[in-house]
């Protein structure tokens, strides 16, 4: 018999020590705190008994209880903690200390039992009976201490019979009454050795290693401390995200019930689906899925595709890497409202734009109004120059350099470039004679005068492109491909590429439009005039195309011959 108590004992400490290692890696709480001190308490009792039942003598078996004493004295008080932390019942801070201090109180009077007899009254050493042990004659103190214990005890009874009453969860319950059975056992066990029924055995040390087999039942079976880890386990299965969890290999370990329905999609439409993932959320794409099905819900079609954000994150612990989570969050209705909000406010951008421009182009139509000119000069050559950029956009020697928007502000900005005209006086706009070099001086002005305009107006209506666009064009639409021009005398490809264009335009209208000092050239004489000045006046290049393409040049011409044009055109 004593071989086995003592095997007991040894299966009750290791048994202890894997419990302690187990409950110190759950989530910390005041709980498992409690539990941990616990579990530590009743280890070093048992560890101070089994040393006592293999004690040769008193003065080994004295120390080994003094030993004993230090888990003991405190087994009951964290078991106390532990039932109220399990109960919500928060311990006020004075009545914790009282207790401690209690604890601390007996370990003092049992190490110091040689010099009084406050806790035991006698002790003496026997060889008798199942194995050697201590026969304790119990003092004042220890009466008064077994009676407080009893209290703890009845205290904890109270507390677990309300929590049963008071709870509806049948796991709760079963948790309940496993605590409520230890209790009860480490108190049969205490009664049953202060009647000395157990023949020299301590059964509250039995009564202990049972509460522990009881709390390895209690962690195992019914889970208690893993209400965390559950909830965060049913929060991620059923979280409206997809989450796919990878390991550093990038082996997929893990996916929620959102994250298959899309897997299983992608899966059907070929191989590799995971990595075409990992490598859209690297470049911040979305994933269209065709449409939204949903598990338990009748098939919804839609004519939008479902749109997922994707996010790559990396799973870290210091500086150690253990994988990867990919999360597909649905932002349909977000993606959707902001690709509409996006739309509706290009739309708007572009009326706004258009408003601009067309009270800008009013403008300069009133400025070439005052020349005697009805406007249709900056009609035509605006047309003229947006059929002239839209063939070069299809040249190999400008395709990458003029794009549907440029040729847009081009076409546009080409209605301001005589905007400068405003500065110039009546009498030399209206002059129908020749100028003199006076009035010629002042009427070169106008490119300057335009810029300076149009550098001050525009800045804050558009935007920095179109601004330098109608800038250049309005300054450099007089300057000439060999440098003979005005206002700078630039040649060749110093002259901006809106200028060179609006240039050619610009001649070219003139040429062919009736005025009061002239008749309008015909179509062959003014097509000689343009091939002459071919790499003098104007980029060759860009005349070349103009000419190969007249016929859609005359044809944007015919309108403006139709309503006819009065008044000199001043191309001085």
């Amino acid at each position: 018999m004593y071989q086995f108590l003592l095997i007991l004992q040894y299966i009750g400490i290791l048994a202890l020590i894997i419990e302690i290692f187990y409950v110190s890696r759950q989530h910390g709480s005041r709980l498992q705190l409690s539990l941990v001190l616990l579990l530590y308490s009743s280890l070093i009792n048992l560890v101070g008994y089994t040393m006592e039942m293999q004690a040769p003598n008193k003065e080994v078996a004295m120390q080994a209880t003094k030993f004993a004493y230090f888990g003991k004295s405190f087994v009951v008080f964290f078991m106390y903690l532990f039932i109220m932390e399990y109960c919500n019942i928060i311990v006020p801070k004075l009545q914790r200390i009282l207790f401690f201090s209690i604890c601390i109180i007996i370990c003092g009077l049992v190490t110091t039992n040689k010099y009084h007899h406050l806790y035991y009254s006698s002790v003496t050493f026997t060889q008798e009976g199942l194995f050697p042990h201590m026969i304790l004659k119990h003092g004042v103190l220890y009466n008064l201490y077994t009676a407080f214990i009893a209290c703890y005890f009845f205290m904890i009874i109270f507390l677990c019979i309300r929590k049963f009453c008071q709870t509806r969860s049948s796991i709760i319950r079963k948790q309940v009454l496993m605590m409520f059975a230890m209790v009860l056992l480490s108190m049969v066990s205490l009664v049953l050795f202060l009647l000395q029924l157990t023949n020299g055995y301590d059964t509250t040390a039995l009564a202990y290693l049972a509460a522990a087999f009881i709390f390895e039942r209690l962690m195992r079976k019914y889970r208690l401390f893993d209400t965390l880890l559950l909830a965060k386990e049913e929060v991620v299965d059923h979280m409206s995200s997809g989450l796919v969890v990878m390991d550093i290999y990038g082996e997929m370990l893990y996916s929620n019930k959102e994250a298959d329905q899309i897997l299983l999609y992608l899966a059907q439409q070929g191989e590799d689906y995971l990595e075409k993932l990992i490598d859209q959320a690297k470049e911040s794409q979305y994933l269209f899925i065709p449409q939204c099905i949903h598990e338990g819900e009748e098939e919804h079609q839609s004519d939008e595709d479902c749109v997922y954000e994707l996010t790559l994150r990396e799973i870290t612990r210091g500086d150690a890497k253990y994988g990867k989570t990919l999360t597909m969050t649905e932002i349909t209705d977000r993606y959707y409202y902001t690709e509409r909000l996006q739309h509706d406010l290009k739309r708007k951008t572009r009326e706004v734009v258009k408003i601009q421009r067309d009270i800008i182009g009013s403008f300069a139509a009133m400025i070439e109004a005052r020349d005697g000119i009805t406007g249709l000069h900056i009609k035509n050559t605006g047309n003229l120059v947006r059929v002239l950029v839209n063939v070069m956009a299809e040249d190999d020697r400008y395709k990458d350099i003029i794009t549907p928007e440029y040729a847009d502000m081009v076409a546009a900005a080409a209605r301001l470039h005589d905007i400068g005209k405003i500065a110039i006086p009546d009498r030399i706009l209206q002059k129908e004679g020749k100028l003199t070099d006076e009035e010629f001086a002042i009427m070169k002005s106008h490119p300057q005068e335009g810029a300076r305009i149009l550098k001050s107006t525009l800045k804050d209506l558009e935007n920095d492109t179109y601004c330098e666009i109608a800038y250049d064009m309005a300054l450099y639409h007089h300057e000439k491909y060999n440098g003979t021009g005005y206002p700078e005398g630039i040649k060749g490809e110093e002259i901006p590429l809106a200028a060179r264009i609006m240039a050619v335009a610009d001649v070219y209208d003139a040429l062919r439009s009736k005025r009061h000092y002239k008749e309008g050239f015909s179509r062959e004489k003014s097509i000689a005039i343009m091939e002459e000045s071919k790499g003098s006046h104007f980029d060759p290049y860009i005349d070349e195309l103009f000419l190969e393409h007249i016929d859609e040049m005359e044809n944007v011409l015919d309108t403006g011959r139709q309503e006819g044009d009065l008044g000199p055109l001043r191309q001085d």
